[in-house]
């Protein structure tokens, strides 16, 4: 199998949502210093800063090769060797690997977009293939 490696990081977007964040904190404080105060600018601000550290939590990396499957989803790490792997199960938007020593692990792929969803469940359909052939 060649390697494959799916990754995001929604680095562009985030910056969008920061300084938007910061100019509506600016905004709040200037109403509230020369105007009447308005706190609902202040909230907007926070909140698109929250969700910016929000989003900083959807990165994604998922890497294919030979070897192993290595891959990082939500803050959860792992490296599974490919000679260890039982089986491979596919399902709508979790993969399950099911190793030797009777341990499961579910990677769940319902934060990430449909086109790389597809992709994704494609590689694994061809290691899956590649490792179990069908007689």
């Amino acid at each position: 199998m060649t390697a494959v490696t799916y990754s995001q990081n929604p680095k562009r977007l985030s910056l969008i949502i920061v300084i938007l964040g910061i100019l509506f904190i600016f905004l709040s404080l200037y109403l509230s210093w020369f105007e009447d105060p308005s706190y609902l600018t202040l909230l907007v601000g926070a909140q698109l800063i929250f969700l910016y550290f929000n989003m900083k939590r959807d990165k994604y990396s998922i890497k294919l090769n030979d070897r192993e499957i290595a891959y990082d989803l939500l803050g959860i790490n792992n490296r599974v060797a490919i000679a260890n792997v039982k089986n491979l199960e596919i399902r709508l938007f979790e993969i399950h690997i099911q190793k030797d020593d009777g341990e499961t692990d579910v990677l769940s792929l319902d934060h990430i977009k449909d086109r790389e969803l597809k992709k994704i469940k494609s590689s694994f359909n061809q290691l899956k293939q590649e490792l179990f052939p069908k007689p």
